[in-house]
């Protein structure tokens, strides 16, 4: 264990027991328990479901969360008394003239290949190479069928949809889930999540929180700004600024929420 080591915050969904390492980057390491997911981030990471921000990584192969510590190489650390709490507490109305900014925001703001495409047909430009034109016509066709009312059908049809650490279909349908889950249509949430067929574990966590109306802080922090009216630029891109289209996907959907009422 390095030295030096501390827990800075942890978020209240996360539950005890032995998780295996997953995956490790230079900002995260990922571990896993059966299909659940438990997050070490650095700090700019985000507090977020299920993460707990440390200020080293701790290039462990497994630790372990019992009775408020975490156990690395055997050795307890206790959870700091800093919490965050993912839940979303309360309700917005996703639609009308309020969300236009955001809109305009993803699209000057969003990676090349990103699904903010579903905003602009003319960033469909971008996916030229073939495979990028087969992947575009499956999204396209997965977005069709949401819009014709096929929620399970068209999740299923973006399910694992795209490459990177998590699919941009799974990170479009993520925020998806969140912005029908807080605006109060659950059924069709509920629907959405069924139709999810990703075997992605992240993508998974993403989801199910989703599910549950949870976010990031700095998700949060823009529902937050939107909710009041107010400017929100600098909310949004620290919101959409995670993955290389990850932030930016799963704002597509969050956004597209506002088609399927």
């Amino acid at each position: 264990m390095k030295n030096g080591f501390k827990i800075i915050s942890f978020s209240r969904d996360i539950r005890p027991g032995v998780y295996f390492l997953h995956s490790s980057f230079s900002k995260a390491e990922n571990y896993f328990r059966g299909r659940n997911i438990v997050s070490l981030v650095l700090p700019g990471v985000s507090d977020g479901p299920g993460n707990i921000v440390v200020s080293r990584l701790s290039g462990a192969k497994e630790i372990k969360i019992s009775n408020g510590c975490i156990y690395l190489d055997g050795r307890p650390h206790k959870l700091s008394d800093k919490s965050y709490d993912p839940a979303v507490n309360f309700l917005l109305k996703i639609e009308g003239e309020k969300f236009d900014e955001s809109r305009r925001n993803l699209l000057k703001y969003a990676p090349p290949l990103s699904m903010a495409f579903i905003f602009d047909g003319r960033r469909e430009a971008f996916f030229s190479a073939p495979f990028l034109k087969n992947m575009l016509s499956a999204m396209k066709n997965g977005i069709n069928l949401l819009k014709k009312g096929k929620i399970s059908r068209g999740a299923a049809a973006l399910s694992g949809l795209g490459h990177g650490l998590t699919p941009s279909g799974d990170d479009f349908l993520a925020g998806l889930i969140l912005g029908l889950k807080i605006s109060g249509r659950n059924k069709k949430a509920e629907r959405v999540f069924t139709g999810c067929k990703t075997e992605n574990l992240i993508s998974i966590k993403g989801l199910k929180s989703s599910r549950k109306g949870f976010c990031t802080a700095k998700f949060k922090s823009f529902l937050f700004a939107l909710k009041l009216g107010k400017p929100h630029l600098k909310k949004f891109k620290d919101a959409v600024e995670f993955g290389s289209t990850s932030g930016s996907d799963f704002m597509a959907g969050f956004l597209f929420s506002s088609c399927l009422y």
